[in-house]
């Protein structure tokens, strides 16, 4: 659907219901508004055609009067320029000025008004060079102008719930915009959308529908050109190759995945962020690795364990924060082959077992540094810890992050995919994000690119994650609430509360609990990923084990309700969730006493309803306004009651 249909589908009036060509004055921004947009805008600017005043309608007597035609043509060149000065001065700001939407607004409204097409001088005679400019012209003269102006009759009533499927749809474009421009856009929208929302309901409750209506129909427009900016920045569409593609479906069959947080951090017992959390010196944590001695490090242990919790991958720190590389890097010698006195590589034998046992391996790598110089200008974790206060950006990611990445994807073997983390440390930041996604899928085009930056997905990413969350909840308060509909998910989280060893930490979650989260990600059709802390001395505390083997003998009795289904066809709810897999529906009841369930319609017919503990019949009755189960009373011992129901065949 285009922006216009979206638009026309969503209206009840039309511009035409407020009345021909005089418009009053009161359709307008108020005064603050209009000096704000002055100075966000071109004011001031000596090299402006009015001298940095916006050019715009005159105002006689309180109306608006129609433009002369020279006059029209000298205001379409001021919007032109003000666009291209205003989106100029954008980027570095991250912010979206009111002058933009406001010029934008009044070149839109005056084609509506007079009924005219976009003078033809405003379209691009050929394929701009590649470039800033480039996008300028694509952004301002033919995405904007011809998908915008072309609306004829725009509706201006628009409900809440409608606007925020615009506003996700305008975040998800404009996520595909490998420039730097298009992800600050596409973050922006987001943080609009609850403005917006209020603002237009605002303007459509008001007496005066007449300016009420412009006014809606100017917020209309604003949020049209959040939709439309996404494609008018965009070059490349990221096109997965079919191997990553499979590589998805497997990793969404997978379901359950091994976390591993192990680093020179350990030896402190106090969690990964130590180096952070007690604001040590770069001199003071060089001394951490030669206590690092690992001597009962068993790759055959540690998959073996992976194996009887039932998990299918692992994904394990090869890097955190602290920059220490757990792997044999040339690129620095801060690793754990040259520093400490272990002297080898355990990515490279957990690497070889996987490979021997079946199981796909992943490498967490930080993007975060707290102990490379060249990690500058530094992020919102930053600390005075003895670092020069100067470095190479281009430098520290070009040569030092995408060499190691380079090694890790060279000298392993296969690799599940790189697990980025700790671009929120600097979300404005330019991640050099397109050179480092194609180096991973030129090297191994079916590795998954699994970004935890708690942002909409990006170009070249293979699989949206959420920390500590659900998809699309943000209970963590950090994650976004967008939800892709065409990457695979998931939902990382710890056993206790810490990722790293942590010796002071015995919050940990019961059986009971870990089968609670795992059921409730599959059935908000997302993977688990949960963690351990290694010890220093790289054994795996009894804790973590007695758990993980609880949740593997649950799954060797219940397995087929997880792995792989997807989510649905049900919504979550607080009494459980469903799961879905060929004809089959599993009904997972994780919090419900009552002896009946009332559930939602279910679209294909039930033939069939069983207790998947023991194959006993269960009562149900389906209509179309929903679906009723008799629910088998709890047992006190069973995390989830789980209820197969067998759906008829598609013919």
């Amino acid at each position: 659907m285009t922006l216009v249909d979206l638009l026309k589908n969503v209206g009840r009036q039309s511009i035409e219901s407020v009345g021909g060509d005089n418009i009053e004055s009161g359709d307008g921004p108020s005064d603050d508004e209009f000096r704000e947009s002055e100075q966000i805008g071109n004011g001031h600017r000596p090299d402006h055609p009015r001298g940095g005043k916006l050019g715009g309608i005159s105002d006689q007597n309180g109306k608006r009067e129609i433009m002369r035609e020279e006059d029209e043509k000298r205001w379409n060149d001021e919007c032109l320029f003000d666009c291209d000065q205003i989106l100029e001065d954008f980027a570095p700001r991250n912010r979206i000025p009111f002058g933009f939407m406001w010029c934008l607004y009044r070149f839109v409204l005056s084609r509506i008004r007079h009924n005219r097409s976009v003078p033809e001088a405003l379209y691009p005679t050929h394929e701009p060079q590649s470039g800033r400019s480039a996008e300028r012209a694509i952004f301002t003269r033919h995405v904007l102008f011809t998908r915008m102006a072309s609306v004829k009759n725009p509706p201006i009533e628009i409900s809440a719930s409608v606007l925020g499927t615009m506003l996700s749809s305008a975040a998800a474009e404009m996520s595909q915009c490998p420039t730097e421009t298009g992800t600050n856009l596409s973050r922006h929208s987001e943080s609009m959308a609850s403005g917006l929302e209020t603002r237009i309901h605002c303007e459509m409750t008001k007496s005066d529908q007449r300016t009420a209506s412009l006014r809606a129909l100017r917020l209309c427009l604003a949020m049209a050109f959040l939709l439309a900016s996404g494609h008018g920045v965009c070059q490349t569409i990221y096109t997965p190759a079919p191997e990553n593609l499979k590589a998805r479906q497997e990793f969404q069959d997978a379901k359950f995945g091994m976390f591993i947080h192990w680093g020179v951090y350990s030896v402190l017992g106090d969690g990964e962020w130590v180096f952070h959390e007690r604001k040590l010196t770069l001199d003071e944590y060089n001394r951490l690795p030669s206590f690092f001695d690992p001597e009962k490090f068993d790759a055959k242990a540690w998959i073996a364990l992976a194996k009887a919790a039932g998990m299918k991958y692992i994904t394990i720190t090869s890097r955190h924060h602290d920059g220490f590389a757990m792997f044999d890097s040339k690129v620095s010698d801060w690793n754990i082959v040259q520093r400490t006195p272990y002297k080898r590589d355990p990515l490279k034998m957990l690497a070889e077992e996987c490979h021997r046992q079946g199981i796909k391996l992943f490498f967490y790598y930080s993007q975060l540094d707290w102990h490379n110089p060249d990690y500058y200008p530094r992020g919102i974790t930053n600390w005075d810890n003895g670092r020069l206060n100067r470095g190479d950006w281009n430098r520290y990611l070009d040569d030092y992050m995408d060499g190691q990445l380079r090694e890790l994807l060279t000298n392993y073997g296969e690799v599940g995919g790189i697990w980025f983390d700790g671009m929120w440390d600097k979300p404005d930041a330019d991640w050099h994000l397109e050179k480092t996604y194609a180096l991973i899928h030129k090297l191994q085009p079916a590795a998954l690119i699994i970004p935890n930056h708690h942002q909409s997905p990006k170009p070249g990413e293979d699989v949206q994650t959420f920390e500590r969350d659900l998809p699309g909840q943000n209970s963590a308060g950090f994650n976004t609430s967008y939800v892709s509909a065409q990457l695979p998910l998931e939902s990382s989280d710890t056993i206790n509360d810490s990722w790293g060893f942590n010796i002071g930490d015995s919050k940990y979650k019961s059986p009971s609990e870990l089968v609670s989260r795992l059921v409730r990600s599959a059935g908000n059709n997302a993977n688990l990923l949960l963690n351990i802390g290694p010890m220093p001395n790289g054994e795996i505390q009894e804790e973590f084990v007695a758990r993980l083997r609880s949740v593997g003998q649950w799954l060797s009795k219940y397995g087929e309700s997880i792995y792989g289904t997807r989510g649905g066809p049900l919504p979550p709810g607080d009494w459980g969730v469903t799961t879905r897999k060929e004809n089959k529906i599993y009904v997972h009841v994780l919090n419900w006493a009552a002896p009946l369930l009332a559930l939602p319609p279910v679209q294909t017919r039930i033939t069939r309803a069983v207790f998947l503990s023991n194959g006993s019949s269960i009562e149900f009755t389906q209509s179309a306004n929903g679906l009723i189960l008799k629910v088998p009373p709890s047992t006190g011992d069973e995390p989830d009651r789980i209820i197969l129901l067998t759906c008829r065949e598609a013919n």
